[in-house]
């Protein structure tokens, strides 16, 4: 008769006799529980139409239970006939309970052993139950038990109770419910799966090459590489010669205030701003401009690759999340970790004085590692809870929609306090375009790269492993996204636009390689016998044989 054992969630548990002792591991709150051992049960009421008989000798022991064969000569001495096919003695009869009797041979565990022994061949010694080949109740366990002494229980339990199962549970599994087994993780999912048949279709028309355009968000800054940035020393100069204020100006910049004192002498400037700025220094305008960038990035994003489970919500969800709560986490954990080496990494990518050198360490190890992994929040979190709709080009469509929210968020912020009344409308468009088209590209590349690599992020023990290994997956979005703010910080900007180009390049590897990759996967399947992709410790790789 099955044990039921019932954990501290509430969640009942049900394990055969052969397996009192062991452990099992809650599916419900993973709790480790041991299935404890039974109290004898009372002996069914003699049938009145037996006849009774005298106690032997041999009615002193407890033998092991019986095989077919031992039944059948036991049932032929006795007189009483076979039992005909299906009936219930033909069924396996658990092992008898333990009982109270003083010696070895009426030992509970020495029974218990006895039955297993007698039941299945001798295994390993070597194998116990928190040895290599351990297993979970519900798994087969019986081979761990041979070399092994159960520890004695420490207070027995009220008898088992009887759950019945459905009839349609195979008589193995019958009476108890399978529990997966410890230390043991699913199998790898196939990463190559074809596409659905309108997915393909689909790919294989001008649909397939849509993120294409997203080259055309860096001719802003191109042109403004050719042209050159403007020098707002000299525009502010040049407005106050033209009101009469420079000599004020003058005493406060050699007195150390010139900077601080910027926004009080654009509100004596007319309009608040200075020659050839767009707006005004107080104008909210360029959330306007952070509108038509929405609607662009959403019409773009949701039609740069045929996807069947990213809906535009999805996507639209994915933008909103990191444009507010994902840069609020981020300020967090800026402000938090000024005092780790957090800090010391934007201190020196900040730090105008800072070379080269530490500048690029800085944006590399500081801004480029939290804002990839800030945008890479969406594209985790529907791996995480829903892997089975998610697939390379989901996560590289959510990748994009949480790049572009992200770069939206922070052209409004730089736009109302470094933009505004101070230089024209081809900045702007830099920053809503070129850069965060930038953002696009590399979180579209980090979530297919992500994707790749899920299981790896599986195994890790605290945090800090996490965000290595994260770092390690995602490097060279982190290292492009970080050198490209060290360029423009050096004024290095034709180098810049190359850092920009590559990035599109990135993106563009990793999803023809990706469809190469499906492509390969179908040839094998449809020819089993030719070449097939064989998942190694490096990785899978596409074996000819």
């Amino acid at each position: 008769m099955p044990i039921v054992l019932v954990c501290h969630c509430g969640k009942k548990l049900r394990a055969r006799d052969e397996q009192a002792g062991l452990s099992c591991k809650c599916p419900a709150c993973g709790t480790v529980l041991r299935v404890p051992y039974p109290m004898a049960r009372p002996a069914p009421p003699p049938d009145e139409h037996d006849e009774p008989r005298a106690l032997g000798d041999e009615d002193l022991a407890c033998p092991p239970p019986p095989t077919a064969h031992g039944s059948a000569a036991a049932r032929a001495s006795s007189g009483r006939p076979a039992p005909s096919a299906g009936s219930r003695d033909q069924q396996r009869t658990p092992p008898t309970a333990p009982s109270h009797h003083q010696g070895d041979a009426d030992d509970p565990l020495a029974q218990l052993r006895a039955a297993i022994a007698a039941r299945r061949p001798a295994a390993d010694p070597s194998r116990g139950r928190n040895g290599p080949g351990a297993r979970a109740v519900g798994a087969s366990n019986e081979e761990g038990l041979a070399g092994f002494n159960p520890p004695r229980p420490v207070a027995q339990v009220p008898s088992a109770q009887v759950v019945q199962q459905p009839g349609d549970i195979p008589e193995p599994l019958r009476g108890f419910r399978v529990i997966e087994p410890l230390n043991e993780k699913p199998p790898p999912r196939d990463l190559d799966l074809p596409p659905d048949e309108r997915v393909q279709q689909r790919e294989r028309t001008w649909r397939g090459h849509v993120y294409w355009l997203l080259l055309l968000f860096a001719l802003p800054l191109v042109a403004l590489t050719v042209a050159g940035k403007p020098d707002l020393e000299q525009a502010l100069r040049k407005s106050l010669e033209k009101h009469g204020m420079t000599e004020e100006f003058q005493e406060q910049e050699d007195g150390g205030g010139g900077v601080k004192a910027l926004d009080r002498h654009l509100q004596t400037l007319p309009g608040h701003r200075l020659e050839g700025a767009l707006l005004a220094r107080e104008s909210w305008a360029h959330w306007s401009f952070a509108a038509l960038a929405v609607a662009v990035y959403a019409v773009l994003v949701t039609s740069a690759l045929p996807s069947e489970n990213a809906a535009p919500r999805l996507l639209l969800a994915s933008g909103a999340f990191t444009a507010t709560l994902g840069v609020s986490l981020l300020l967090l954990i800026q402000y938090f970790g000024a005092c780790l080496c957090i800090g010391l990494w934007y201190r020196a990518a900040l730090d105008p004085r800072a070379p080269f050198g530490p500048s690029l360490l800085g944006f590399v190890l500081g801004v480029g590692v939290c804002e990839e992994i800030i945008k890479c929040i969406p594209v985790l979190w529907l791996i995480k809870r829903v892997p089975w709709e998610i697939g390379w080009r989901e996560a590289c469509l959510v990748g994009m929609a949480s790049g572009a929210g992200f770069g939206i968020s922070e052209g409004i912020h730089y736009s109302a306090n470094f933009y505004n009344g101070l230089v024209g409308g081809d900045i702007y468009l830099v920053r809503f375009a070129s850069s965060c088209g930038l953002h696009v590209l590399l979180s579209g590349a980090c979530g297919i790269m992500i994707w790749r690599k899920q299981d790896q992020l599986d195994d890790w023990r605290d945090p800090y492993d996490w965000v290595i290994a994260m770092t390690a997956i995602l490097l060279a979005p982190i290292f492009l996204h970080g050198l490209f703010d060290a360029l423009l910080k050096k004024e290095y900007d034709a180098a810049a636009v190359g850092v920009w180009f590559a990035s599109f390049a990135l993106l563009a590897w990793l999803i023809t390689s990706a469809r190469a990759r499906e492509a390969r996967a179908a040839v094998a399947r449809a020819n089993p016998t030719g070449p097939k992709l064989v998942r190694t410790a490096r990785g899978t790789r596409f074996v000819a044989e």
